[in-house]
C-alpha cells in the first residue's frame, strides 16, 4: 500500500452546544435609483446648480418631462428648487459620500424578526437541530462569552456574523448592500446541540493518526474556533490503552502472532504490518483495520452472516468493549448496532436478551451513562481478558476480534480479524459468555429508575 494513502481508523462525534434566539432588528438596505434620477443627481453634483430648462436640454426632455423628474426628486428630499434653480439637497450629497463607487443609492429601513440558532463555541449561525443528539458523543465546552448575559451574547454574535447570515442563511443576492441599523430586542429561547464528526486518519508512513474535519482548511474563523474546541475535548478524553496482556490474549484466541510488528518500545509498526502480515488459509477469516463499528467492518460481518443458513444464526448480539471513554463516542456505533440487529434477526422493539454490552470494570460507569441506550443490558467483562481487547459476536455465527495497539506514545489504533469459522467463533463466544446477572438492563418506554427483584438497576430509554 502507498505510504501516503490515508486510512480511516475511527470516527469521533462531538456535541457542540447551541441556543436559539428571537432577534428583532432594523436593517438598512440600499438600492439603486432609477437611471434618469441617478444621472440627474450626478449632473448636479458636477455642475453644482442648474436651471430647469438647462437640465431638460441636457437630457433632451420636454418641459413637462423635466418637471416630473424634478418633482419626484424634490419629494424625496434629494433636490432643492429655488425659483428656477436646482441644486442637490444635503441628503443627496450624503448619498454620494456614503458610496465608495460614487453611485448615489437610496437607503431603506425594514424590520426583520428572526429566529436564529447560534453555537456557543465560535458564535456562528448553525441550522436548527432536527433531533436531540445522542449521549454517546463528546461534549464541547461553551466559550466564556456564551456564559455571560444571553441577550448581550446573542446581540454581539448577530452583529459579528451578520454578513454570513445574509449570505448563507438569508441567501440575499447582494449581501453587501444590507447592514444592521439597530437591534432593539433579543429574546433567548431553547437550548440544543449540533453534531460534528471528526475522522481519525492514518497513512502507512505516519507516526501518529490525525483528526480531520471536513472543510476545515476553508473554514471561516468562527468554525476554526469550533474545531479548536473539539480538538481540546478529544485531547482530554482517554483512548483504549494498549496492554501487553491484551496482545497475548489476541494471539492466543486468534492463533496468529503479531509480536514481530512491535519495536522495543512496544510501538506498533503499521507500515510493516500492512506489508508483511500473513494471509489466512481459506476464506474463513480476514484482517481488519479500524474501529469495530465502522462501515467496512460491519459490512464484512453482515456479508458473512448472509452466507450462513438461517438456522445457524441466533438472534443475539454480544459486544465486549475496551476501556477508555473515547471508545464508541460516535453516531457510527448506533448505526452499526442497528445494522447488526437486523442481520441477526433481532426485533425493532428491544428485548431483555437482545444486545449485550460487556464492559471492563474501570469503564462501567461511562458505559452505563452514555452507551446503555444502545443495548438491552450490560455485564461486567471477564477479568481474565485484557482491557484493550474487543470481541463482537453476531448471531453466534460471525465474530470480530480486535486489539488496540499504540502507534505512538499517546495514540492507539484497532487491528484484528473477522471470522466465521465455527470453532473460532465458539471459542471467542465462550470467552465472554457467563451466567452472571447484568449490571444494568434497559427497557423501552419506561420513565423511572428502579431495581427489580434481582437487584438489577433498570434505566429509562431516553428520547435522545
Amino acid at each position: 500500500m502507498n505510504a501516503t494513502t490515508a486510512m480511516l481508523v475511527d470516527t469521533i462525534g462531538f456535541r457542540v452546544p447551541c441556543r436559539s434566539f428571537h432577534v428583532r432588528a432594523y436593517i438598512t438596505r440600499d438600492r439603486p435609483l432609477p437611471v434618469v434620477n441617478e444621472f440627474v443627481l450626478r449632473l448636479l453634483r458636477i455642475c453644482g446648480q442648474l436651471t430647469l430648462d438647462r437640465l431638460g436640454a441636457f437630457f433632451g426632455f420636454s418641459r413637462s418631462e423635466t418637471e416630473r423628474v424634478v418633482q419626484e426628486l424634490v419629494s424625496q428630499d434629494l433636490l432643492v428648487a429655488e425659483k428656477d434653480e436646482l441644486r442637490l439637497s444635503t441628503a443627496a450629497a450624503a448619498l454620494f459620500r456614503a458610496s465608495a463607487d460614487e453611485e448615489p443609492r437610496l437607503v431603506e429601513v425594514e424590520a426583520w424578526t428572526e429566529n436564529v440558532w447560534i453555537e456557543l463555541i465560535g458564535h456562528s449561525f448553525v441550522p436548527r437541530p432536527r433531533q436531540r443528539a445522542h449521549r454517546n458523543l463528546l461534549d464541547v465546552e461553551p466559550s466564556t462569552a456564551a456564559a455571560g448575559p444571553p441577550r448581550e451574547f446573542a446581540r454581539t454574535a448577530f452583529q459579528e456574523n451578520f454578513r454570513d447570515y445574509v449570505t448563507r442563511v438569508r441567501r440575499l443576492r447582494e449581501p453587501d448592500r444590507v447592514s444592521i441599523h439597530s437591534i432593539p430586542a433579543v429574546e433567548p429561547d431553547r437550548w440544543g446541540s449540533v453534531v460534528f464528526t471528526g475522522r481519525k486518519m492514518i497513512s502507512a508512513g505516519d507516526r501518529s493518526p490525525r483528526l480531520e474535519f471536513e472543510g476545515a482548511s476553508e473554514a471561516p474563523h468562527q468554525f476554526r474556533t469550533v474545531i479548536e474546541g473539539m480538538s481540546s475535548s478529544y485531547g482530554r478524553s482517554h483512548q483504549p490503552r494498549a496492554q501487553e496482556t491484551s496482545v497475548t490474549d489476541f494471539e492466543r484466541l486468534s492463533g496468529t502472532s503479531i509480536r514481530a510488528f512491535f519495536d522495543g518500545k512496544q510501538t506498533f509498526n503499521l507500515q510493516k504490518w500492512l506489508t508483511d502480515r500473513a494471509t489466512f488459509d481459506g476464506s474463513s477469516q480476514a484482517w481488519v483495520l479500524g474501529a469495530s463499528y465502522l462501515t467496512p467492518q460491519v459490512s464484512e460481518v453482515v456479508e458473512r452472516l448472509r452466507a450462513k443458513l438461517s438456522g445457524q444464526i441466533k438472534p443475539e448480539l454480544r459486544w465486549l468493549r475496551p476501556s477508555g471513554d473515547l471508545w464508541g463516542m460516535t453516531t457510527d456505533l448506533g448505526a452499526a448496532i442497528e445494522t447488526l440487529r437486523r442481520a441477526v434477526g433481532l426485533p425493532d422493539v428491544p428485548r431483555m436478551a437482545g444486545a449485550t454490552l460487556l464492559t471492563p470494570n474501570a469503564t462501567a460507569a461511562i458505559s452505563q451513562k452514555r452507551i446503555s441506550r444502545l443495548f438491552e443490558r450490560g455485564q461486567m467483562a471477564p477479568s481474565k481478558l485484557g482491557s484493550s481487547l474487543e470481541i463482537v459476536i453476531a448471531g453466534q455465527a460471525v465474530a470480530l476480534l480486535i486489539v488496540h495497539v499504540f502507534v505512538d506514545a499517546q495514540e492507539t489504533i484497532p487491528i484484528g480479524i473477522v471470522t466465521d469459522d465455527p470453532a473460532m467463533v465458539a471459542r471467542l463466544d465462550a470467552q465472554i459468555r457467563d451466567d452472571k446477572e447484568p449490571i444494568w438492563t434497559t427497557k423501552p418506554r419506561r420513565r423511572e429508575d428502579h431495581r427489580d427483584d434481582a437487584g438489577v438497576q433498570t434505566l429509562d430509554r431516553p428520547d435522545d
